[in-house]
């Protein structure tokens, strides 16, 4: 129904004319992905996170995309009908590839999301690390615990069953004890190149957890930023509600 108050004064003549026009009923889009939790955008629009349901659509087509994280974009477009419900379930597929493991190799998954500068830091100390720890820790010293018998008997010096001067008796035993020092060294210099690399790989996994906390801070306050839109059309007279 469509109203208007015209004022007549006395006297006046005045033509009316008016041209009505059909109003188009209203259309409803559901939408539902597996997983649920995907970014539903309309016409570039966002309308929050599957399940949604989203009312006042005029009859037309609308670019429906939906997006998650560490899961294929999926982007169409549907038609929707006049008083109708459109109900869209789609099922997201995984993304299998190598960038899904990213965030283990230390730089890489900063990388990956973009951040290159912490990338590029992460991943020249690590290399730069790698190399240091293979130089010098692939080739251990040798030593053995179970070495020949040394013994004194009766004034006299054995390497095992082997009679020896009392020189190269203590030749032996100084050269035995200058081999476990070596050894217990070179494993303790290794084990402290352990630890550091277990602190560097721990700082790396905190500087992505908070890169990550950080995109996902934005990425809110971009989804407020944007502003829902609703047309409607009214007796032929078409407003638009901004909120």
């Amino acid at each position: 129904m469509y109203s208007e108050h015209i004022t007549f004064f006395s006297g006046e003549d005045k033509k009316i004319s008016a041209e009505l026009r059909k109003t188009k009923k209203e259309g409803i889009i559901k939408i539902e992905t597996e997983p649920s939790g995907a970014d539903i955008f309309l016409n570039d629009i966002y309308k929050g996170q599957s399940p949604v349901v989203v009312g006042g659509l005029l009859p037309g087509k609308y670019r429906i995309k939906m997006e998650k994280d560490k899961y294929k974009s999926v982007e169409k477009v549907y038609y929707i009908k006049e008083d109708e419900i459109t109900s869209i379930n789609e099922s997201l597929e995984k993304i299998r590839d190598f960038f899904v493991y990213s965030e283990l190799i230390p730089g890489l998954g900063q990388i990956v999301k973009k951040h290159y500068i912490h990338g590029t830091i992460f991943l020249s100390v690590f290399t730069g690390y790698a190399f240091y720890f293979y130089k010098n820790f692939r080739s251990p010293p040798v030593y053995n615990e179970n070495k020949v018998e040394l013994s004194k008997r009766f004034g006299k010096y054995y390497i095992g069953e082997k009679l020896v001067s009392e020189e190269e008796y203590k030749a032996e035993i100084n050269r035995r004890k200058k081999e476990k020092e070596e050894y217990d060294r070179f494993h303790d210099k290794k084990l402290k190149a352990k630890v550091l690399g277990v602190a560097l790989y721990a700082i790396n996994i905190a500087d992505m957890v908070f890169l990550l906390m950080w995109d996902s801070y934005k990425e809110k306050r971009e989804k407020i930023s944007l502003r829902p839109e609703i047309s409607k059309d009214f007796k032929g007279l078409k407003f638009r509600i901004n909120f």
